[in-house]
């Protein structure tokens, strides 16, 4: 059973090992939590939604945000997922997730 971040950061990484993209290991972590073999805390990752109420802003904004890059996220699927701490990162690092610089169109 998984119970922190480290432990589903392993996991992708078994993964990584095994496939050529960030995206394939993700699905692969997702599949095997959906299996029953690994729960992963739903805290640990945001969909577009929830990282969009965190910073006041349209989902489409966020979704914006993870395809040009400047959110770092995770694709599983047609989805974007977010872990909380690359939102902090975004907005020290980056300048663009700063609520001053972001569209409010909510």
């Amino acid at each position: 059973m998984i119970a922190d971040s480290g432990a589903v950061e392993s996991l992708f990484e078994h993964y990584r090992k095994m496939v050529s993209t960030d995206d394939a290991a993700a699905t692969l972590v997702l599949a095997h939590a959906n299996l029953g073999r690994t729960p992963i805390p739903e805290a640990e990752i945001l969909t577009t939604t929830e990282v969009a109420h965190q910073l006041n802003v349209s989902t489409k904004t966020v979704q914006n945000l993870c395809r040009d890059g400047s959110l770092r996220c995770l694709r599983v699927g047609r989805t974007f997922r977010v872990k909380p701490e690359w939102v902090q990162d975004c907005i020290k690092n980056t300048g663009r997730c700063r609520p001053s610089n972001l569209d409010r169109h909510r």
